[in-house]
């Protein structure tokens, strides 16, 4: 039966099998007979979302954005990049950034994503309140939308040392 018709795409296991090997082979040393490969080959799970979305041309964006969500949805900043660096780990060959400074960029990446948003849902959100005496409706009001640009501005700084170093 073609690949076609089973739903599986045999091209894009191939390509990331491939892939991995040109980054094993990139980052051995030359002395050594054998590539070294920092990252191992990546499951599948991470081989079908590489071949369905087009990782690459989201770079240190997707590191960012995973883990705002995360970060957004159940509170914790720690939580958040943990959960986030397990997700991406595998992913790093697709995203471009497995080699020289991109797992730098991406834990930065990473980091700038735990910032944003930040709300009733965040123990340090209810250590401010009741530490500034502020309203709850207060917080929301300004608490929130300055880690909102807290967040905006780190990804902005993270983007700009991406394209000076990248």
């Amino acid at each position: 039966m073609p690949a076609a018709a089973t739903g599986k795409n045999s091209s894009s296991a191939s390509y990331s099998t491939t892939q991995w090997k040109k980054q094993a082979a990139y980052s051995s040393s030359s002395a050594r007979a054998e590539p070294s490969a920092p990252f191992s080959p990546p499951p599948k799970w991470a081989t079908e979302l590489s071949a369905s979305l087009p990782l690459s041309t989201l770079g240190i964006f997707f590191p960012f954005l995973l883990t705002a969500v995360l970060k957004t949805a159940q509170g914790s900043s720690t939580v958040a990049i943990i959960t986030a660096s397990s997700i991406i780990k595998p992913l790093l060959p697709a995203l471009g950034l497995a080699a020289g400074n991109g797992p730098l960029l991406c834990v930065l990446s990473m980091g700038a994503g735990s910032m944003l948003l930040s709300h009733a849902n965040d123990a340090y959100f209810w250590v401010i309140t009741r530490m500034s005496g502020l309203s709850l409706r207060s917080m929301l009001r300004t608490y929130t939308p300055a880690t909102a640009l807290m967040g905006i501005a780190a990804y902005a700084a993270v983007y700009v040392l991406s394209r000076l170093i990248g």
